[in-house]
């Protein structure tokens, strides 16, 4: 069995301000702002990647980061995502 796809949760609204971007979450009446990291791994959550894809894609301008401290900090992010529930569930 292959790796679950993440899904963004569906009515976010979200702006990107560059290196970060805001996420308004009118169910909960939250606002997010992600950081220029979580940022660029909420860009590659499309519906279409899995996990392994978002830490290929993630990890390829940093190719002498190792690559297990890299996929260690797309799953602390992707939990932090899910946790919050920005993600749809799985």
């Amino acid at each position: 069995m292959g790796e679950s796809v993440p899904q963004r949760a569906p009515g976010l609204l979200e702006e990107d301000l560059d290196e970060e971007i805001v996420i308004l979450q009118g169910d909960r009446d939250a606002v997010h702002v992600l950081n220029e990291t979580a940022a660029e791994i909420w860009r590659l959550v499309d519906g279409v990647r899995d996990r392994g894809a978002i830490v290929a894609a993630f990890a390829e301008p940093y190719p002498d980061v190792d690559r297990a401290e890299l996929a260690r900090d797309v799953d602390a992010i992707l939990s932090d995502f899910a946790a919050k529930e920005l993600l749809a569930p799985a």
